[in-house]
Protein backbone atom coordinates (compact mmCIF):
# COMPACT_ATOMS: atom_id res chain seq x y z
CA UNK A 1 0.00 0.00 0.00
CA UNK A 2 1.31 3.11 -1.04
CA UNK A 3 1.29 5.98 1.46
CA UNK A 4 -0.67 8.71 -0.05
CA UNK A 5 -0.90 11.99 1.46
CA UNK A 6 -0.93 15.71 0.57
CA UNK A 7 1.16 18.30 1.61
CA UNK A 8 0.16 22.18 2.02
CA UNK A 9 2.24 25.19 2.11
CA UNK A 10 1.70 28.96 1.42
CA UNK A 11 3.65 30.69 -0.56
CA UNK A 12 4.27 34.87 -0.37
CA UNK A 13 5.69 36.75 -3.19
CA UNK A 14 5.65 40.25 -3.58
CA UNK A 15 6.36 41.24 -7.12
CA UNK A 16 5.53 43.88 -9.85
CA UNK A 17 4.29 41.66 -12.37
CA UNK A 18 3.72 37.88 -11.40
CA UNK A 19 5.11 35.90 -14.56
CA UNK A 20 5.41 32.12 -15.02
CA UNK A 21 9.46 32.78 -14.33
CA UNK A 22 8.99 34.51 -11.70
CA UNK A 23 6.61 31.61 -10.31
CA UNK A 24 9.20 29.11 -11.36
CA UNK A 25 12.06 30.99 -10.06
CA UNK A 26 10.44 30.78 -6.53
CA UNK A 27 9.58 27.22 -6.44
CA UNK A 28 12.69 26.37 -7.52
CA UNK A 29 14.12 28.17 -4.68
CA UNK A 30 11.86 26.73 -2.26
CA UNK A 31 12.12 23.09 -3.62
CA UNK A 32 15.89 23.91 -3.35
CA UNK A 33 15.79 24.59 0.90
CA UNK A 34 17.10 28.52 -0.26
CA UNK A 35 14.19 30.36 1.40
CA UNK A 36 14.08 30.66 4.85
CA UNK A 37 11.19 32.39 6.99
CA UNK A 38 12.54 36.30 8.11
CA UNK A 39 11.61 38.77 10.46
CA UNK A 40 9.93 37.59 13.59
CA UNK A 41 11.42 34.25 14.47
CA UNK A 42 11.19 31.66 17.57
CA UNK A 43 13.84 31.74 19.65
CA UNK A 44 14.17 28.45 18.67
CA UNK A 45 13.94 29.41 15.07
CA UNK A 46 16.17 32.18 15.39
CA UNK A 47 19.06 30.17 17.53
CA UNK A 48 19.40 27.68 14.56
CA UNK A 49 19.47 30.31 11.77
CA UNK A 50 22.37 31.40 14.06
CA UNK A 51 24.04 28.79 14.68
CA UNK A 52 27.75 28.77 16.12
CA UNK A 53 26.28 32.73 15.79
CA UNK A 54 26.27 34.83 18.98
CA UNK A 55 22.78 36.81 19.54
CA UNK A 56 21.95 40.30 20.86
CA UNK A 57 19.27 42.17 22.29
CA UNK A 58 18.27 45.73 22.59
CA UNK A 59 15.13 46.85 24.86
CA UNK A 60 12.26 48.26 23.31
CA UNK A 61 9.67 49.98 25.56
CA UNK A 62 5.64 48.65 24.86
CA UNK A 63 4.59 51.97 23.39
CA UNK A 64 6.88 52.07 20.63
CA UNK A 65 7.43 48.40 19.44
CA UNK A 66 5.08 48.12 16.97
CA UNK A 67 6.74 51.10 14.95
CA UNK A 68 10.06 49.74 15.79
CA UNK A 69 9.08 46.26 14.09
CA UNK A 70 7.50 48.11 10.92
CA UNK A 71 11.07 49.57 10.42
CA UNK A 72 12.96 45.79 11.50
CA UNK A 73 11.17 43.96 9.07
CA UNK A 74 12.02 47.01 6.21
CA UNK A 75 15.59 45.88 7.04
CA UNK A 76 14.99 42.29 6.67
CA UNK A 77 16.34 42.23 10.07
CA UNK A 78 15.45 38.41 11.84
CA UNK A 79 14.73 38.85 15.27
CA UNK A 80 12.77 37.41 17.91
CA UNK A 81 10.59 39.05 20.57
CA UNK A 82 10.89 38.35 24.67
CA UNK A 83 8.45 40.28 26.65
CA UNK A 84 9.34 41.46 30.35
CA UNK A 85 5.97 41.55 32.57
CA UNK A 86 8.11 42.59 35.14
CA UNK A 87 8.44 46.20 34.42
CA UNK A 88 5.96 48.80 34.08
CA UNK A 89 5.14 49.39 31.22
CA UNK A 90 6.02 45.75 30.09
CA UNK A 91 9.65 46.20 28.26
CA UNK A 92 10.16 43.67 24.86
CA UNK A 93 13.36 42.62 24.39
CA UNK A 94 14.22 42.28 20.67
CA UNK A 95 16.88 39.43 19.89
CA UNK A 96 18.65 39.57 17.02
CA UNK A 97 21.52 37.58 14.81
CA UNK A 98 25.33 39.50 15.74
CA UNK A 99 25.78 39.71 12.96
CA UNK A 100 22.91 41.29 11.31
CA UNK A 101 24.04 44.11 13.75
CA UNK A 102 24.67 46.47 11.11
CA UNK A 103 20.93 46.07 9.28
CA UNK A 104 20.20 46.48 13.19
CA UNK A 105 21.57 49.89 13.24
CA UNK A 106 20.57 51.12 10.21
CA UNK A 107 16.47 50.11 11.26
CA UNK A 108 17.20 52.05 14.58
CA UNK A 109 18.83 54.86 13.12
CA UNK A 110 15.87 55.37 11.10
CA UNK A 111 13.07 54.50 13.50
CA UNK A 112 14.66 56.90 16.39
CA UNK A 113 14.96 59.82 13.36
CA UNK A 114 11.39 59.33 12.53
CA UNK A 115 10.49 59.60 16.83
CA UNK A 116 12.68 62.77 16.45
CA UNK A 117 10.92 64.26 13.52
CA UNK A 118 7.77 63.22 14.83
CA UNK A 119 8.58 64.94 18.26
CA UNK A 120 9.42 67.81 16.31
CA UNK A 121 6.80 68.58 14.36
CA UNK A 122 4.06 68.32 17.12
CA UNK A 123 6.10 71.09 19.18
CA UNK A 124 6.06 73.40 16.29
CA UNK A 125 2.98 75.54 16.50
CA UNK A 126 0.81 76.30 13.90
CA UNK A 127 0.73 79.59 12.07
CA UNK A 128 -2.65 81.19 11.49
CA UNK A 129 -3.20 80.80 8.11
CA UNK A 130 -2.27 77.09 8.22
CA UNK A 131 -5.07 76.74 10.90
CA UNK A 132 -7.45 78.38 8.83
CA UNK A 133 -6.31 76.27 6.02
CA UNK A 134 -7.26 73.43 7.71
CA UNK A 135 -10.39 74.79 8.64
CA UNK A 136 -11.55 75.28 5.13
CA UNK A 137 -10.27 71.81 4.72
CA UNK A 138 -12.41 70.46 7.54
CA UNK A 139 -15.50 72.05 6.20
CA UNK A 140 -14.90 71.15 2.41
CA UNK A 141 -15.00 67.66 4.38
CA UNK A 142 -18.05 67.99 5.84
CA UNK A 143 -19.58 69.53 2.82
CA UNK A 144 -18.56 67.08 0.16
CA UNK A 145 -20.42 63.78 3.05
CA UNK A 146 -23.16 65.71 3.37
CA UNK A 147 -23.96 65.43 -0.15
CA UNK A 148 -22.70 62.12 -0.52
CA UNK A 149 -25.34 61.23 1.85
CA UNK A 150 -28.14 63.18 0.35
CA UNK A 151 -27.93 61.18 -2.93
CA UNK A 152 -27.56 57.96 -1.34
CA UNK A 153 -30.57 59.19 0.30
CA UNK A 154 -32.13 60.01 -3.37
CA UNK A 155 -31.21 56.97 -4.68
CA UNK A 156 -32.91 54.79 -2.01
CA UNK A 157 -36.27 56.96 -2.40
CA UNK A 158 -35.80 56.68 -6.59
CA UNK A 159 -35.39 52.86 -5.99
CA UNK A 160 -38.54 52.38 -3.81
Amino acid sequence: MENDFKKVFDLVIQTHKLTGEVLRNVMQDFLAGKSEKTGNLTMRQLSRQAGNGKLDSIAVTENNIQDFLQVAKKYDVNFAIKRDKATNPSTYHVIFQSSQAEHLNRAFQEYASQKLGQLEQSKKPYSREKLQEMAREIANQDRTLHHKEKDKTRKREETR
